[in-house]
């Protein structure tokens, strides 16, 4: 587990922002999503460099504002879900799912997700054929909300579609908003 340091507040990878921005366009056309990025602080120059990484503040910006505008308390998991078909991971998922099995996919998910953030260790293990354990183990500094684990199990509800039709059982027994010290996620999924 790294400590995170002041001069390295920019936690997440732009391409997570871009996926939730995909998402509501595609079901809340309506919402302004210039006033969104404004109000999270994020500009239109900093959404299109796929170098740019932004903090835990305006991630929080973000997810509040979103969650008042949307009135959907479940939007989080949903906007997680729906990353699996993103355009934004379009061709890393599609290479993916060509080659591999659901537990491979899903051992991928954690190498992936660690360049996708700095906030979080992630492990996955297989437990069985149809399940894995993923454990998030948030770094010291950080302060993750609980819309985190929300998306993050949306995510993982939908890794299995590709392969099974249908999204996987996530059980979600330790959390860190529950005094653990870290997410631990329980996936199983329908062999086809």
């Amino acid at each position: 587990m790294r400590q995170i340091k002041n001069q390295d507040k920019n936690l997440y990878h732009i391409r997570i922002l871009k996926t939730y921005l995909e998402y509501l366009r595609k079901y809340y056309p309506d919402l302004d999503l210039d006033y969104v990025l404004q109000y999270a602080g994020i500009t239109r120059s900093q959404l299109d460099d796929e170098g740019y990484w932004y903090t835990q503040e305006e991630e929080d910006r973000f997810h509040e504002i979103v969650d008042k505008l949307t009135r959907n308390p479940n939007i989080a998991r949903e906007a997680g879900r729906y990353g699996a078909t993103s355009s934004s991971y379009g061709t890393i998922l599609q290479y993916i799912f060509s080659f591999i099995e659901p537990s491979l996919a899903y051992e991928l998910l954690g190498k992936i997700g660690s360049k996708l953030t700095k906030g979080t260790a992630i492990k996955i293990r297989k437990i069985d054929s149809n399940k894995v354990e993923a454990l998030f183990d948030i770094n010291p500094g950080v302060e993750e909300k609980p819309y985190s684990c929300q998306n993050r199990l949306g995510m993982m509800e939908a890794m299995a579609i590709p392969f099974t039709g249908e999204y996987a059982t996530v059980e979600h027994p330790e959390c860190i908003h529950q005094g653990a010290h870290a997410c631990r996620y329980l996936i199983t999924w329908n062999i086809p």
